[in-house]
């Protein structure tokens, strides 16, 4: 994958971590497209930035949302991100740390689409990686 490629996807989780929304926006090509795991609680397909609602929801019901990207799987236009998930409870206090595993679409230098993916497996399937 291109340099270039990496650049983004890494403006991408900085900007998801540290909540800047606006640097989000920017970095989301106009078509884009969230696809949600179904198995949460409002699963399913967001057209648009509506991921930044998704966001805002997620934040309300957890403290300290961090997505650390820990490997990056590809050479395309789909890259696999396995990629630590964590947090803590808002109200409850309860630590949450978990394993996803994310595919982009980028393109033009901008997220094109974004889909998650709970196994490693499937994510690389996803991305005709497999």
């Amino acid at each position: 994958m291109s340099q270039e490629t990496v650049e983004t996807l890494r403006r991408l989780y900085g900007a998801l971590n540290e909540g800047v929304d606006q640097s989000l926006r920017d970095l989301l090509h106009p078509e884009f497209v969230y696809h949600s795991r179904e198995e949460l609680p409002g699963g399913g397909v967001y057209p648009g930035r509506d991921m930044l609602g998704r966001l805002a929801e997620l934040r309300e019901i957890f403290r300290e949302v961090r997505f650390v990207p820990e490997e990056f799987i590809g050479s395309g236009t789909d890259i696999v991100v396995a990629v630590r998930g964590t947090g803590r409870g808002r109200v409850s206090g309860v630590p949450v740390d978990v394993r996803l595993f994310h595919v982009w679409r980028i393109q033009s230098g901008k997220a094109r689409a974004l889909s998650i993916y709970s196994a490693r497996a499937e994510a690389l399937e996803a991305a005709g990686l497999k």
